[in-house]
């Protein structure tokens, strides 16, 4: 199958897969249904042993794009949303071990996204944010419950703030922050250990942990479509994007 916006490379039994979509590589339904179906495929691989997920450009994935989605309607977000958890689920669910490699920053659901693999190196210049309620609608926290302590996770979707990758390495959601030039190089010495042991052993450890951690995180993403739909056509909602636009603050009623 051919794709429109990753790229795979295998080298010495790890698939380098590169997401290269400018200017910020955002996502949209497209490349969420492409993620989607090249995990679900790479997973059926067994000659495959790592995978690392990266991307071209200044930064790892920022997060939806906000020209597909400003206007969506309870229906139309439903549909998109259902397209985003699969990309995600399609991740947590590989039976091969998964480094995303993060550079520059992880936007909303590019952060869900790199919370979803396995391992995850960062440089030291990278920033993790969960910005989605500055645009009026719920983060998608479920599949990030696993990684990131309670009350970092509720400070970040409350606020929309960043977080940096040595903080997230102190929270331990980041297993290793390092210098740009040298982030490629050690993702690639930590592919090559995880591809020298026993393939089959490494499948079914997989297996095994997703059992162990399982947080129903795609039945809650579901729910939190369900309450973002209180909000979705609400005129609170319709401020956020308009100021997100006009690159101005919300101004915001006490009635609703």
């Amino acid at each position: 199958m051919d794709y429109k916006y990753f790229t795979v490379e295998v080298k010495d039994k790890t698939a380098w897969i590169t997401y290269n979509k400018p200017p910020i590589n955002a996502m949209n339904a497209d490349a969420y249904r492409e993620m989607a179906a090249l995990f679900g495929n790479m997973g059926e691989n067994k000659k495959i042993r790592c995978i690392v997920l990266k991307s071209a450009g200044k930064g790892f994935i920022g997060g939806n794009d906000i020209n597909e989605i400003a206007g969506h309607t309870k229906q139309n977000h439903a549909e998109y949303q259902k397209i985003v958890g699969s990309a995600i689920t399609a991740i947590e669910s590989c039976d091969i071990p998964i480094i995303a490699m993060v550079h520059g920053y992880a936007i909303g659901s590019g952060m869900l996204v790199a919370m979803a693999c396995d391992i995850v190196y960062a440089d030291d210049t990278a920033w993790f944010t969960l910005p989605e309620v500055k645009l009026g609608i719920i983060a998608g926290m479920s599949f990030a419950m696993n990684d990131i302590p309670k009350k970092v996770l509720y400070h970040m979707c409350l606020t929309g703030g960043k977080v940096t990758a040595e903080q997230m390495l102190q929270y331990g959601a980041v297993n290793v922050v390092t210098i740009p030039e040298e982030l490629e190089e050690r993702t690639a010495r930590a592919a090559e250990q995880i591809t020298s042991q026993p393939p089959h052993t490494v499948r079914v450890f997989k297996q095994c942990t997703r059992m162990w951690y399982n947080n129903r995180s795609a039945e809650k993403f579901d729910m939190e479509t369900i309450f973002t739909h209180e909000i979705l056509e609400t005129k609170e909602k319709e401020e956020c994007v308009k100021a997100f636009f006009e690159k101005r603050p919300a101004v915001f009623s006490d009635e609703w």
